[in-house]
């Protein structure tokens, strides 16, 4: 996962270089995000754990 991480950071960052228009920060979380699968474990909780008791 953490050479795929940094290979991530290194392309986001060249294309940050080229087009500095977009958000670098919420494609590297998003990015993090969908390499250590923390979407589907939040996701997971909320059906265990529902947030409002049910």
């Amino acid at each position: 996962m953490a050479r795929q991480f940094v290979a991530t950071w290194d392309g986001l960052a060249a294309q940050w270089l080229l087009s500095p228009d977009f958000d670098l920060g919420a494609l590297v979380v998003q990015a993090f995000r969908r390499l250590s699968g923390q979407n589907w474990m939040e996701a997971a909780r909320a059906v265990i754990e529902p947030p409002n008791g049910i």
